[in-house]
């Protein structure tokens, strides 16, 4: 198992629409599998199992990618009502806010 990684917006939206229907899931914020390893860049993320670039453009949270300290560089993926993206620290020190983020994996074949 690794960390989730989309390819398509299509995929995407099949993942926020199982999230709805699991309503009864507590959480609804996760880390993925995205990563920038670029200073201060936010259009240059990737997914971190294979290297590709994101090939879609990210949906992102209002305000977001809003890194202006160079220490987010993770991805974290919302699902409510809509699935929108946020940059987060991949490294303590964890907020009380970044504890309540949870994982989604994918099997490998």
């Amino acid at each position: 198992m690794e960390l989730l990684s989309i390819d398509t917006l299509d995929e995407l939206e099949e993942i926020r629409k199982f999230r709805q229907s699991h309503i009864h899931w507590l959480l609804h914020e996760f880390f993925v599998n995205g990563r920038n390893n670029e200073s201060r860049s936010i259009d240059n993320w990737y997914w971190q199992n294979n290297g590709q670039k994101i090939a879609f453009d990210i949906p992102w949270n209002y305000g977001e990618p809003n890194d202006g300290t160079d220490v987010k560089r993770c991805l974290v993926l919302i699902l409510q009502d809509e699935a929108l993206f946020n940059d987060v620290r991949c490294v303590e020190p964890w907020s009380e806010t970044l504890m309540k983020i949870s994982f989604i994996c994918q099997k490998l074949d």
